[in-house]
């Protein structure tokens, strides 16, 4: 019994296929090397293997006991207000603030009760309102600090920032 040519072909056909799923079965690596975005060469081991499972640190040696985290410090700590820097005295309202950004200027008030008014409208925070300027000139609302944002020029005519006032107000005593 002889094979014909078309028994021929298709088993050719499927044989390709076959080989074709074997190569292309990929094999088992031991440990995974992570390839950077930008470069070909590998990176340092992560700790991270095949589908995103993360392996525990070796540093940890008791699991779900962590160190307390510490407060930050300086003036990214929370706990003081506009308010309380307005009753502190340091900063004396109506108080003009101003920003120029972009090339133009921005200015608001602060008020006597810690809040910020831009073009009328009271907002709670500095930041707040510091978003609201920004979102004037770019059209459309960005994150800001306002701490850092706004500035007022003091007794002496030196332009400071609000974040210079609450750090002031934390060296005098009364912050902490």
């Amino acid at each position: 019994m002889t094979k014909s040519r078309t028994d021929n072909l298709s088993w050719l056909a499927f044989s390709r296929f076959v080989t074709r799923r074997i190569v292309t079965v990929p094999r088992a690596i031991d440990r995974p090397r992570p390839i950077g975005l930008h470069s070909p060469t590998p990176l340092p081991d992560t700790g991270v293997r095949d589908r995103g499972v993360a392996i525990a640190s070796p540093r940890r040696t008791q699991p779900g006991k962590r160190k307390p985290r510490k407060p930050r410090p300086g003036p990214t700590a929370p706990g003081v207000s506009l308010a309380d820097i307005v009753a502190s005295r340091l900063l004396m309202p109506p108080l003009k603030l101003f920003r120029k950004y972009k090339g133009k200027t921005l200015e608001a008030t602060l008020l006597a009760n810690g809040s910020v008014e831009f073009q009328g409208v009271p907002h709670a925070s500095c930041s707040a309102a510091a978003s609201t300027a920004r979102s004037t000139i770019t059209g459309q609302p960005m994150a800001t600090n306002g701490w850092e944002f706004w500035q007022y020029v003091d007794g002496n005519g030196r332009k400071l920032t609000l974040a210079d006032a609450r750090n002031a107000y934390r060296t005098s005593g009364r912050g902490e």
